[in-house]
């Protein structure tokens, strides 16, 4: 291992650091620009370290983070949460959420996020809901959500007991984790009542 390796997988072992920072600690002091990025590259391909790109607060630009492999989870922490959140979103939605509904939940701006929305799609299986989608899991949703009032209000009912388990299942999780979304059984059928004595 050459000195330069030393150096730079020394001042890492403190834990991950943008490229900027490196250069500010390391160059020209102990070398140049140049020298520390094959440095950089050549601890990569011996998989010593390893780049994960970033975007720093609002900034548009993406930036290389460094780190030792066994600091590794210190630079997943956004992609974890934006993966949390997008299985968190379509459990809530029942369907997969777009990016703007993604970046509001996180309360971050979209444009700050989408790069790791897309990067995760391999392992969350996202991707942008259609009009379709969206129009059919609100109807989904809203039967689903009658269907909790049900389980709350009259669990031995017949609009409870000619569901599916899976739909069942479904409702209860939206009347532990969701109960403010919960209608009355009263108000489900007051839009019809309102439509019939109107046009009697």
């Amino acid at each position: 291992m050459s000195l330069y390796e030393e150096v730079v997988l020394k001042i890492l072992e403190n834990g991950p650091l943008p490229r900027a920072a490196l250069i500010k600690l390391i160059c020209p002091k102990i070398m140049s620009q140049k020298k520390l990025q094959n440095t950089l590259n050549e601890l990569e391909d011996e998989q010593k370290i390893i780049c994960v790109p970033r975007r720093n607060g609002k900034c548009k630009k993406w930036v290389s983070w460094y780190a030792l492999p066994k600091h590794k989870h210190l630079l997943k922490v956004e992609e974890e949460l934006v993966v949390n959140t997008i299985k968190h979103l379509k459990r809530k939605l029942l369907r997969f959420p777009t990016v703007k509904e993604i970046a509001c939940e996180l309360g971050f701006p979209p444009e700050d996020i989408i790069g790791l929305v897309y990067k995760s799609a391999p392992q969350t299986g996202w991707h942008p809901p259609t009009p379709e989608e969206i129009k059919e899991a609100s109807r989904k949703l809203k039967d689903i959500l009658n269907l909790a009032a049900y389980l709350k209000e009259d669990p031995t009912s017949q609009f409870v007991k000619k569901r599916s388990l899976e739909e069942i299942e479904c409702a209860k999780y939206f009347l532990k984790h969701h109960p403010n979304l919960i209608p009355k059984i009263k108000n489900i059928f007051q839009p019809y009542k309102k439509l019939k004595l109107t046009k009697q």
